[in-house]
């Protein structure tokens, strides 16, 4: 990015921030604690990852808070951001990556592995990546993106994009999505 489209960038979060209607977020630990307690015992919005395991853990993605995962090289972090991204979707769910090292291509590609997954016959993602496959393979891909093309997922993969430029093309889809009546 040259410098000055990263100062206009900046200009316009800057304009977004001061229109966007902030709520007081300094609390004392007194009152930030009582509602802690009324709130125990209250149902959670929470988006389910997929994983039973996982959810009895972490119990499911909490709206409002920010995830990491992290993990060395090929240990599957993709595999199961997607799969938990397609889970949610299908719960209706509309949901947003920024995928900043993989194409969209390739992100699309990983989703469609997962939608024709099972333990009989799967098509490996590396499979679908290097086009290796049989004509039905290639029928039942088609037909999982039929059954799932209309899906709330949204993928943006332009690299290098600063926390600044992410929370900001974050917030203008939540704007769209509002409107719609739905939630990010």
């Amino acid at each position: 990015i040259s410098e000055g489209t990263a100062s206009l960038v900046a200009s316009l979060d800057g304009i977004r921030s001061a229109l966007t209607e902030r709520r007081p977020s300094l609390s004392s630990l007194k009152d930030a604690g009582a509602a802690a307690i009324a709130s125990i015992g209250q149902p959670k919005d929470v988006i389910r990852t997929g994983l039973v395991s996982l959810d009895n853990v972490l119990g499911g993605w909490h709206r409002r808070e920010f995830g990491v995962i992290a993990a060395r090289p090929s240990m599957g972090k993709s595999a199961f951001l997607f799969s938990s991204l397609l889970q949610a979707a299908r719960r209706g769910t509309c949901s947003m990556i920024f995928s900043l090292e993989m194409p969209t291509d390739a992100a699309v590609k990983r989703m469609l592995s997962d939608m024709v997954w099972n333990s009989q016959t799967p098509i490996p993602y590396v499979n679908i990546m290097r086009g290796v496959l049989e004509g039905h393979e290639i029928d039942r891909i088609k037909a999982a993106f039929d059954k799932y093309e209309q899906l709330p997922i949204f993928i943006d993969d332009q690299a290098g994009l600063t926390a600044g430029e992410i929370a900001s093309r974050a917030k203008r889809l939540m704007d769209i999505l509002d409107r719609l009546g739905k939630r990010l």
